[in-house]
């Protein structure tokens, strides 16, 4: 019942409308935190359910209304928090025994996105993208499914 509750908690959180970029990524670093326990006292169903969820509201937040085209004359603070996202995921995927194409999609979007917005960040945020999209590479290697579908989707 406790950890119902806590799932409960953080999922209401996490749906905050008014719910920025950093916070959201601060939200998922915690269940990074506390995905190997939530995995043992929960189910994979437990785990899934919560990833789903943050996924999708990494995805409200980050692409919020427009396409990538669209995107490419918007830079604000959301473009500067998608590394942190990333880094964040990875850390949630580590605990995952296998990644659906549902969960793909999205990961892919953010990490293109990310990508594709390097040249414009600073110095700094370009070594966290760096490394946070080697993080990525590296945890979903552990998935041989998934990581051939996004080498693929990535690329092309």
């Amino acid at each position: 019942q406790v950890f119902q509750y806590i799932i409960k908690e953080f999922r209401d959180k996490t749906d905050t409308p008014e719910l920025e970029i950093k916070d959201l990524a601060m939200e998922i670093r915690g269940y990074g935190i506390f995905a190997n326990a939530w995995k043992l006292f929960g189910t994979e169903e437990d785990v899934k359910f919560i990833f789903v969820g943050l996924i999708q509201r990494c995805k409200q937040i980050a692409m919020p209304t427009m396409t990538l085209a669209q995107a490419v004359d918007v830079f604000d603070e959301r473009f500067y928090g998608l590394p942190d996202l990333i880094d964040v995921l990875s850390a949630i995927i580590i605990e995952m025994t296998n990644i659906g194409e549902e969960f793909l999609g999205p990961l892919e979007c953010l990490t293109y996105m990310t990508i594709d917005y390097y040249p414009r960040y600073q110095p700094k945020p370009q070594a966290t993208t760096c490394l946070s999209i080697i993080k990525m590479i590296s945890v979903l290697q552990t998935k041989p499914i998934s990581i051939n579908h996004f080498y693929l989707e990535l690329l092309l």
